[in-house]
């Protein structure tokens, strides 16, 4: 039986979400260290956040120069959602 929020230590897999705000498609993908999310296919907007250094996503990391690649394979991870 899990005990508590913080029982997973590691993540196999990525988790996704997907949702409708302001007639805009939104869909993330979440790793043990990243989050990534889309805004009409990126149209709308884009957000990186840092979870082992910003737990809280206060920081938009999508435009930072120092994280294109990560961008980039989140942005291929989240393709596989229909």
């Amino acid at each position: 039986m899990v005990q508590g929020v913080f029982a997973f230590r590691s993540w196999p897999y990525p988790a996704f979400a997907v949702t409708l705000y302001q007639d805009k498609l939104g869909k993330s993908v979440r790793t043990e260290t990243w989050r990534y999310a889309e805004w009409d296919d990126g149209k709308a907007g884009a957000m990186l956040f840092d979870h082992s250094n910003d737990p809280l996503e206060l920081k938009n990391l999508s435009s930072d120069p120092t994280h294109p690649k990560t961008v980039k394979a989140l942005k291929q991870v989240l393709q596989q959602l229909p």
